[in-house]
């Protein structure tokens, strides 16, 4: 009984040694992936408010020279001009500090209110440091928010640049495959080697 006790022991230890190896695999995987991701959208925000920054300005610009921002003449170019630039965008808006879209380049959001979450966002740009915009995901959209300020720095609305979360889907989805793979080989490669390290070792 001790003998055949003695046997069994070594198996049992290699599969709880082998299923912890592929636990501890799968989650840095998906450590990575979830930092990769985050790199990625910061990537795509970054480039986009190279665009967006510059609609900022000609925005504040016009403001500060006394243009009204809710009466603002050719706002709608100024949008679609945005858009051309980066055509994965689903729409480009400008927001009121109450969450009333003022312009957008979709007309059934105008005059429609953002919800809660984004008009916090909206205006957490204003204290944000080294960062002259913020990245807030809701549902299966991005959105991008840059605030506008008047000739006295006050903060008058928001410039919001809006795509579908397939961009990053699609752009993250060669390097999730190969982190996968990666793993992949990395479990069975470890699993392989501490089965035939414990099948050798004498309890």
């Amino acid at each position: 009984m001790g003998a055949a006790a003695m046997k069994r022991i070594p198996g049992h230890i290699a599969a709880v040694a082998i299923a912890l190896v592929i636990i501890v695999l799968g989650f840095n995987g998906w450590l990575t992936v979830v930092s990769l991701k985050k790199n990625y959208v910061d990537s795509v925000a970054a480039n986009y408010a190279v665009v967006g920054g510059d609609t900022r300005r000609m925005i504040e610009y016009a403001v500060r020279y006394g243009k009204p921002l809710e009466h603002f003449y050719g706002m709608n170019e100024l949008l679609e001009k945005t858009q051309a630039f980066v055509k994965e965008l689903d729409d480009v808006r400008v927001i009121r500090p109450d969450g009333n879209i003022l312009y957008s380049l979709q007309e059934k959001n105008v005059n429609t209110v953002i919800p809660g979450k984004l008009k916090i966002q909206a205006d957490s740009t204003m204290n944000a440091k080294g960062k002259s915009y913020t990245v807030v995901l809701e549902g299966e959209q991005y959105h991008i928010f840059m605030p506008i300020q008047d000739r006295e720095g006050r903060f008058i609305g928001s410039l919001a640049m809006v795509f579908d979360s397939r961009v990053v889907d699609e752009g993250m989805s060669p390097f999730i495959h190969f982190t996968v793979k990666v793993m992949s080989g990395l479990g069975i490669a470890a699993a392989l080697a501490l089965f035939f390290f414990l099948r050798q070792i004498q309890l």
